[in-house]
């Protein structure tokens, strides 16, 4: 879908799927950094937790951002 090939490397099909053509391209920039520490979440309902101290970026990207 939207030219990316669905099929896995070892399908059958995917010789197929790589003759898609990209429909379209997103792009944004990141507005803010944060630091964030071992244990703190990101992502709605904090899906991911950091194990080490490390910087993310804010990408403006949905709704509500």
């Amino acid at each position: 879908m939207y030219g990316y090939n669905p099929f896995d490397e070892e399908d059958a099909s995917y010789d197929l799927g790589k003759k898609l053509k990209p429909a379209l391209s997103v792009s944004s920039k990141i507005i803010s950094l944060h630091e964030v520490w071992p244990g703190e979440g990101v992502s709605y309902g904090h899906k991911y937790t950091f194990g080490d101290r490390e910087i993310v970026g804010t990408v403006p990207f949905g709704y509500a951002e």
